[in-house]
């Protein structure tokens, strides 16, 4: 789902990283400027940069991952149902539906901003 950013008093605020590249690296912490170096370095400069909200509306969690650097103004939502037939009561912030759209998979988002700056 889209969404637009919801106000900061209704969000947990944190940054998080996560890195799984090969044997070496896989189960062993690191810290954020590290993993960020890192990506940075094996990702030739297309690393996605993202800060995730977590909410909670109406008994459902959200996570709400609002985009930085080559993807900003990206906003996307989803929602942890605990059963795959449950109502739900959409907050006011929630925009259309795009699970299925393969415009908003994470390579095609990457894919078409670089064209669109090449342009």
């Amino acid at each position: 789902m889209t969404a637009t950013p919801p106000a900061r008093s209704d969000v947990g605020w944190g940054r998080e990283a996560t890195l799984d590249v090969g044997l070496s690296v896989r189960g062993r912490p690191i810290s954020y400027s590290d993993a960020e170096e890192m990506l940075r370095s094996l990702c030739d400069g297309q690393v996605l940069d993202k800060v995730r909200h977590v909410i909670i509306h109406a008994d459902a969690v959200w996570h709400v991952d609002v985009y930085e650097g080559i993807l900003n103004g990206v906003v996307l939502a989803e929602v942890e149902l605990q059963q795959a037939n449950q109502k739900l009561n959409l907050p006011g912030w929630v925009g259309e539906q795009v699970t299925g759209d393969a415009r908003y998979r994470k390579i095609n988002m990457l894919t078409q901003r670089i064209v669109d700056l090449a342009m």
